[in-house]
């Protein structure tokens, strides 16, 4: 597994895609006959090689993971600190079943609503991208989660689809920065 993240100021979304492709081309190593190309969803695709990649940016930052194969990778990185406490987002994310454990993270990790939202977003945005599914948040539980680890349970509906496309649970991992929250799941192909 590769994880490499490339921090560039003053980037607009053009900038961004040149930067992930010059990570894409450095991990790779320049290899000619590699190409991407991309699911309905966005998910790239790498042709002619036996590895799975993912790729998340923001203004400033690029993200890219990649896996061999039989091993699927999905990433995010979220600022971890938003100007923006909205509400909405929080019931957009976090569902019912949810509240405990994060309670329990919240107050034996000192973060604060808004900084658990926008972690747990980009858990589950990683998961969803892993998978190459529409981001539907609420339609997987976080049982438990701990700087260590993270727990979750899928709904009918997504464990059906990770069972369609013979998937196996394998990791998911999230590491915060003062300014993001980088998070990865990783799933293998039986």
């Amino acid at each position: 597994m590769i994880i490499a993240a490339t921090k560039i100021e003053n980037m607009n979304y053009s900038h961004q895609r040149a930067a992930a492709n010059s990570l894409f081309n450095k991990i790779v190593q320049d290899d000619d006959n590699s190409s991407i190309t991309h699911t309905e969803t966005g998910r790239p695709i790498i042709n002619k090689m036996n590895v799975d990649i993912s790729l998340s940016h923001k203004e400033d930052i690029v993200y890219v993971g990649l896996v061999e194969k039989p091993f699927r990778i999905g990433l995010d990185v979220e600022w971890i600190k938003s100007e923006t406490k909205n509400k909405l987002i929080y019931d957009y994310v976090i569902s019912k079943g949810e509240e405990k454990s994060i309670k329990k993270f919240i107050d034996e990790n000192n973060y604060s609503k808004e900084e658990i939202t926008r972690i747990i977003w980009s858990i589950k945005e990683a998961f969803f991208k892993c998978i190459d599914y529409k981001f539907l948040p609420r339609k997987i539980t976080i049982k438990d989660i701990n700087l260590n680890n993270v727990d979750i349970k899928p709904d009918a509906l997504i464990s059906r689809i990770i069972s369609k496309q013979n998937l196996n649970f394998h990791e998911i991992k999230f590491i915060i920065t003062k300014e993001y929250v980088f998070s990865y799941c990783i799933m293998k192909e039986l």
